[in-house]
């Protein structure tokens, strides 16, 4: 352990100039990579091997405390920094924890499982919105979200801290949804106001729920696709909810609908 410490050095003056080339989305996807910062977001890589960590930049209090975990990891570029420059190279205005350069996983071939829902994303703008989906699928055992190519990049920034280590968990693909709906055979339940009301039905083994944009819903062409339009009771005021807690609200009412999930699912 004493050799693996006194091993780390600080971070080389060129990659701090590739790492402030990734804050951009061109470079990211140039290179296949992207950033990721947080105590809890760079912890959940270690125990997801499907996203494969380049290096990981770390402040000296991270170090001290994940030492082990870092070692065991088998990195192959770890470096030290302060606070300051972690910043800079960041989003995160107050980081005393660490960035991971991080390879962007290669795109499987989608299999919809014949027993679960699929989320299917049109035009979600937001990235909070979408990192928030992202753990709401992790949380409700849903593996695959489909969006349409107009959908907030999957790697931007606020996606990947909102999502709180979830994008490694969940498989998203972005897709020309006329096409993908075109040649799906499975149900489409779509999320608008003036749906049925979610707490009375019964949801179907297997279904796609399309979920809109956030202030302008599915959007027109595509409700030709769609067999049965739900909505959530309003029992207040309002005019509307955020897309990621319909997105929630949702899964919850399919998973108690479910009576293989009527316990607690963790």
């Amino acid at each position: 352990m004493e050799k693996f410490l006194k091993d780390i050095k600080k971070i080389p003056h060129h990659y701090l100039k590739y790492i402030l080339q990734l804050r951009q989305k061109k470079n990211r996807y140039k290179e296949k990579k992207f950033l990721l910062e947080g105590e809890k977001s760079i912890l959940a890589l270690f125990s997801h091997p499907s996203l494969q960590i380049e290096s990981l930049i770390v402040h000296p209090t991270f170090l001290a405390k994940h030492e082990k975990i870092i070692q065991e990891a088998g990195i192959q570029n770890v470096w030290l920094t302060d606070q300051g420059m972690l910043s800079r190279m960041g989003y995160l205005t107050t980081n005393y924890t660490a960035i991971a350069v991080v390879h962007m996983p290669l795109q499987k071939k989608i299999v919809l499982k014949e027993d679960s829902c699929t989320l299917v994303l049109d035009h979600i703008q937001d990235p909070g919105n979408l990192g928030t989906i992202l753990r709401t699928a992790c949380w409700y055992g849903i593996k695959k979200i489909i969006c349409s190519a107009n959908t907030v990049d999957l790697y931007n920034p606020k996606v990947i801290q909102s999502s709180m280590g979830s994008i490694a968990q969940v498989d998203v693909y972005y897709l020309d949804l006329h096409s993908f709906f075109s040649k799906n055979s499975l149900p489409i339940w779509g999320a608008c106001s003036s749906g049925e009301q979610i707490n009375s039905l019964q949801f179907p083994p297997s279904f796609l729920l399309l979920i809109g944009n956030e202030s302008k819903g599915i959007h027109k062409n595509y409700e030709k696709y769609i067999d049965k339009k739900i909505g959530i009771r309003k029992y207040g005021y309002g005019n509307s909810l955020n897309a990621a807690m319909a997105t929630a609200i949702i899964c919850d009412n399919w998973r108690a609908s479910d009576k293989k999930f009527g316990k607690n699912i963790l």
